[in-house]
């Protein structure tokens, strides 16, 4: 599983325009995540990446809170051609290496 580190939970504001003219702002948080190269070599440092954060029902931003965590596995989607691909980033938290996202089933 990839591993995020947030350290701050401060947050960066976008104000954007939809193509309908509609005005939105965007909240994104910084946060570290450790790469590895081709052959499974981690970089030196972690990567410093920038992703979007939920808003609540009143449409105030919720960031991380400080620490570790996870991809959620609801973060993972398949596109119309059968392409795995990441839909909305979701971290779950992780407190040591045991603890991670439970993975099961959805009920029809």
């Amino acid at each position: 599983m990839m591993d995020f580190q947030m350290i701050s939970v401060e947050i960066k504001s976008d104000a954007v325009e939809s193509r309908n003219g509609k005005n939105g702002i965007y909240y994104k948080q910084t946060g570290y995540v450790p790469m590895m190269n081709i052959d499974g070599v981690a970089d030196f440092y972690p990567s410093k990446i920038q992703f979007m954060v939920f808003k609540d029902d009143k449409g105030n931003p919720q960031p991380y809170p400080v620490g570790n965590y996870v991809v959620h596995p609801s973060s993972f989607r398949i596109n119309k051609y059968g392409d795995l691909e990441i839909g909305f980033l979701r971290l779950h938290p992780v407190k040591n290496a045991t603890d991670k996202p439970a993975v099961g089933r959805a009920s029809k």
